[in-house]
């Protein structure tokens, strides 16, 4: 089954005592890697990530979104979302998960798409960083609370803070980027699984889209036609919980309409510049950096990469193309798409190491498909 978010509220009173330190991973088994990604702008040798993950996972699609445009090298392994056997040795059973391991040094399981993201940034604020993931991932402590059905759900403290400590200036923004970081996690993201599984043929469609990255062709036909009957119903339920209105486009093109309005306020980009690529998915890097489109400015900051990431969980469908021509998001998205691409790794599948071998791509470690851990 492809990933859906199915969401815990955790708005009650009964609160189990924060976590111990970070945990180390102690893996009993070897775990294959789905692909590596290696970047040739990464000088982060020593710091070798692991994401676990589905790839639909809009919250996964985010952390991809932000080791990408920072350039990190990274292995990717991907959770069977049945029987989740790649995190069997994780208590914790929510993806995304990432590992980091620095040198020789035990691995550190961080959870949490913001967390996640929220540490590699502090951790990256000092070149070289002068301290090391578990001391950094301190600062995020997790601590368990009974939700409104009576289940025990992990809640993380200061999960949208950047840790910048006290010889180093605040940034004027830091507030209003926390402030669009959590919206996204508790608004935008309820909107995306309601519209692509709006009715029986959009369910039908995107399962489509979503099973050929991921699935062989012999897979493929009965996962869509069983996955995506499914979703259809999960989709109704979810559009129920988060009261979404009837028609549950309307949701969406809201929610991007307010995140274009907090853009605008930003972008010093005239009428006349606007006016030729409002829609259009056409920008090279170029015409992206010579205006500050973005909501922080000349680059994006971590309000885009979150926004980006969720509404990238969509690409392909028809919710996401009816958001292009519905909304003037368009601009947005793919100059944020253009940046995050111009300094991405490239993915490396079984038996890609030999292809790119001697290329200028940094291939770090043994052969695609070896094992974790």
């Amino acid at each position: 089954m492809l990933y859906f978010y199915y969401n815990n509220s955790a708005d009650e009173h009964t609160i189990r005592a924060l976590s111990s330190p970070p945990h180390t991973i102690d893996k009993k088994t070897s775990i294959k890697v789905t692909k590596r990604i290696r970047s040739n702008t990464d000088n982060n040798h020593n710091l070798k990530l692991t994401l676990y993950q589905y790839q639909s996972c809009p919250f996964c699609c985010k952390v991809r979104a932000y080791l990408d445009f920072k350039g990190l090298s990274y292995d990717i392994v991907e959770v069977n979302s049945v029987t989740q056997k790649e995190i069997k040795w994780s208590s914790y059973k929510k993806v995304p998960i990432l590992s980091c391991r620095i040198g020789d040094k035990e691995e550190v399981q961080l959870n949490d798409s913001s967390v996640i993201i929220s540490c590699l940034e502090t951790y990256f604020l000092e070149k070289p960083p002068n301290q090391s993931i578990e001391k950094v991932a301190l600062y995020y402590p997790s601590y368990e609370v009974k939700n409104v059905k009576g289940k025990m759900v992990m809640q993380f403290e200061n999960k949208y803070s950047i840790m910048y400590g006290a010889d180093k200036k605040v940034p004027d923004d830091q507030q209003k980027v926390q402030r669009w970081r959590e919206w996204t996690d508790n608004m935008l993201v309820h909107r995306i699984s309601p519209n692509i599984y709006r009715s029986p043929m959009e369910a039908y469609d995107t399962f489509q889209v979503f099973a050929k990255e991921i699935f062989g062709t012999f897979h493929t036909n009965l996962i869509v036609i069983v996955g995506s009957a499914a979703m259809y119903f999960v989709g109704k339920i979810l559009k129920r919980r988060h009261k979404l209105p009837d028609d549950v486009r309307d949701s969406l093109y809201e929610a991007c309409n307010e995140w274009c309005r907090n853009i605008s306020s930003t972008d010093k980009t005239s009428k006349e510049q606007k006016k030729d690529t409002i829609f259009s998915p056409k920008f090279t890097k170029n015409t992206t950096l010579e205006k500050e489109i973005f909501y922080g400015g000349k680059e994006p900051n971590l309000a885009d990469l979150a926004v980006y990431g969720v509404l990238n969980a969509m690409e392909g469908t028809a919710a996401f193309s009816d958001v292009l021509n519905h909304t003037p998001i368009a601009r947005w998205f793919y100059a944020v798409k253009s940046e995050i691409n111009s300094r991405a790794g490239k993915r490396l599948k079984d038996g890609d190491v030999d292809k790119y071998a001697g290329s200028d791509d940094v291939i770090v470690g043994g052969k695609a498909g070896s094992s974790v851990g």
